[in-house]
């Protein structure tokens, strides 16, 4: 565990994953759940996750071990580009301001950038009532019910009629919900939703696909 290359954390629940590099994977590890337990991961989708499924439901993988430590960062980026790294907020390496310190001088700016837009400074400050702009207008109904709804009398994804294979393509049963199929494979429905849609080849083993899908690629 002292080598050091790329490596992931994976949900076992979603299959979602964070990737990164490091030269010492043991050390990379033991920050990565310090930072979890103490609540301040620099990821806050994986801070999320964590919280919300617990840390038993994560597992630490390692990618590709490196012996070479300039090939680390390039090796990330290829991963990062061709892998789902849904927990992480860069997907440039060294990119944005993930673990950069500001200036004196930049945090001065956004202070005073911030304090442009609080209290009497506002423009729309005591502006309410007949006084607001929009006072009297009547405003665009975008959010739209009934009828009027785009997916007015289309199935809802947990409605949708599940089938699940083997990895050799044969069916091994229909379920008539993505609820009811998670429920007796005991497998989280986002993460067989995800597999319907492409986004995974496979959920725990197996393949699953919606029904009407399939019929219209028929």
């Amino acid at each position: 565990m002292n080598k050091g290359g790329i490596y992931c954390i994976v949900n076992l629940v979603n299959g979602k994953q964070y990737i990164g590099s490091t030269k010492a994977f043991s050390y990379r590890f033991s920050k990565h759940k310090s930072d979890l337990r103490k609540n301040k991961h620099h990821s806050f989708l994986l801070q999320r996750s964590w919280n919300k499924y617990g840390g038993d439901s994560f597992e630490f993988r390692i990618l590709e071990e490196i012996s070479d430590p300039i090939l680390y960062k390039k090796r990330e980026q290829h991963y990062l580009d061709n892998e789902r790294c849904e927990y992480n907020i860069d997907k440039i390496v060294n990119g944005g301001m993930l673990g950069k310190k500001l200036s004196e001088k930049a945090k001065l700016l956004i202070g005073e950038a911030n304090k442009a837009l609080c209290g009497e400074r506002n423009h729309m400050y005591g502006k309410f009532g007949e006084l607001h702009h929009n006072y009297g207008k009547k405003m665009p109904q975008n959010g739209r019910s009934g009828k009027d709804h785009k997916n007015y009398g289309k199935p809802s994804a947990n409605r949708k009629i599940v089938l699940q294979f083997d990895l050799n393509g044969t069916l091994i049963k229909e379920f008539p919900s993505l609820k009811q199929a998670s429920k007796e494979l005991d497998i989280h429905k986002n993460y067989i939703g995800a597999c319907c849609k492409g986004r995974y080849k496979q959920a725990r083993g197996f393949v699953f696909k919606y029904k009407e899908d399939l019929l219209k690629n028929n």
